[in-house]
């Protein structure tokens, strides 16, 4: 589902894996990127160090459908604002990303 349908949302992009990830934040300037932490090549955390390092402004969320708080520490000391379960209901990811979206215009 589109957070675009709760407003104050508008995606820009979708990649498939974490190098995708970066070529396309790259390309969008995004002010949030929300990542999956399992994607084929180079994992979410992977990609959210590069990400960081090369978009300081970025606020990068990370998604995951497992609490593995080894794998989620990974990616918030690689420069991940926060982290949200894939269980979580589609506004309360809505309201994180308007959230950090508002952190990021600060």
């Amino acid at each position: 589902m589109s957070l675009e349908i709760w407003g104050d949302v508008e995606v820009v992009g979708e990649a498939g894996s974490g190098l995708e990830a970066i070529r396309l934040v790259s390309d969008t300037q995004p002010d949030v990127v929300l990542m999956d932490l399992d994607m084929p090549g180079m994992d979410g955390a992977e990609a959210a160090k590069v990400i960081s390092e090369q978009n300081t402004g970025v606020q990068i969320l990370i998604l995951t459908g497992t609490a593995d708080y080894d794998r989620i520490n990974t990616a918030l000391a690689a420069g991940a604002k926060d982290f949200l379960l894939k269980t979580a209901h589609v506004e309360e990811i809505w309201k994180a990303v308007v959230g950090a979206a508002q952190k990021n215009a600060s």
